[in-house]
This record gives structure tokens, C-alpha cells and sequence, in this order.
């Protein structure tokens, strides 16, 4: 019989625009909702190129329902991490622990391009190995 390694609950505190935050590693739940919203992401960009293609309405509806039925690969989540729209999502998840008064709609006020560099790197931390630490996202400034 395999256990799981006791990995849950070690938080850490971090400093993102001169503001000490406590954060928490990344849970399956945290990775089940991010792949919940990359489904979306993805079916949200195939319906807008596929209204713009001038196709039927029924087409459109029976290729969005086989793309939403696809299951999402680890591939495309561990591209997604890096991404400016999963780094943020993801230091939301870590921050809503123990920081609930802190909404995802207000994450663009703690990271921008200056700091995305620093925010992907928590992130990776915290176990969104996907994200390489060290490594730039696009756009962003490392510090």
C-alpha cells in the first residue's frame, strides 16, 4: 500500500509590492479549478474563431460540444501555469487562504509586468512545478 507524501499545509510568507502575504502550496482542488477554467479559455477561443468564420450556427454548436467534451491535457495545463492569466490565478489560489479579502478581480493591483517574473516564481514554488523557476514569462520584467 503507497501513501502520499504529507505535503499539504506548509504556508510561507512572501512580499509582493512591499506587502507581506501569507501563501499556501497548490492543492488538487486549486489544480482541479485552474483546469476547469483552461477548458473554458479554450472553448471561449474556439467559439469567437468560429463565429467569426461565417459557419452554421449547428456546426458551431456540435464542434464547441466535442471540443468541451475533450479532456483537458497535463500538457496544457502545465502551458497554461506559465501563462500571465494561470500565474495570476494560481497566486490567487495560494493568497485566498489565508488572505479572503483578497479577490481575483483585484489581482492586476499586486501583479503586473513589472513583478510577474517574481509572481510566476512563487507560483512554481508552491507547486506549480510547470512554471520554471528562473524562467521569464512573456512580457514579463524578472527583477
Amino acid at each position: 500500500m503507497s501513501e502520499l507524501a504529507p505535503v499539504a499545509g506548509k504556508s510561507r510568507k512572501v512580499t509582493i509590492r512591499g506587502k507581506e502575504y501569507t501563501v499556501f502550496p497548490l492543492d488538487i482542488d486549486d489544480l482541479a479549478e485552474f483546469e476547469t477554467i483552461v477548458r473554458m479559455e479554450r472553448n471561449r477561443g474556439l467559439l469567437k474563431s468560429l463565429k467569426d468564420s461565417g459557419l452554421q450556427n449547428e456546426l458551431i454548436t456540435e464542434a464547441i460540444g466535442a471540443t468541451a467534451a475533450k479532456p483537458v491535457s497535463l500538457g496544457d495545463i502545465e502551458k497554461n501555469m506559465g501563462s500571465m492569466m494561470g500565474v495570476r490565478f494560481l497566486l490567487w489560489c495560494a493568497l485566498r487562504k489565508s488572505h479572503p479579502e483578497v479577490k481575483l478581480e483585484e489581482m492586476g493591483k499586486l501583479i503586473d509586468l513589472d513583478n510577474l517574473g517574481e509572481a510566476t516564481e512563487i507560483v512554481a514554488d508552491l507547486g506549480g512545478k510547470a512554471v520554471k523557476k528562473g524562467k521569464n514569462v512573456k512580457g514579463g520584467k524578472k527583477k
